[in-house]
């Protein structure tokens, strides 16, 4: 048996997509855009944003 079969997992989700659910929680929870930037390993601030753009997170006025 595979950690995703113990998870109950189906094929909509991967290991991977944790990561996102991270970036999320953190991100709602007012942690900085540098800290995310370091957690997610991007070379630069602007990767970080273009991703968390993509997650629909960069326009939450409660970030700032």
């Amino acid at each position: 048996m595979t950690y995703i079969d113990a998870l109950d997992m189906d094929n909509r989700h991967t290991l991977y997509s944790w990561k996102h659910t991270g970036v999320v929680t953190a991100y709602n929870a007012g942690v900085d855009i540098k800290s995310i930037q370091r957690q997610c390993r991007h070379s630069a601030r602007e990767m970080t944003c273009n991703y968390l753009k993509s997650l629909g997170l960069y326009d939450n006025k409660n970030f700032y």
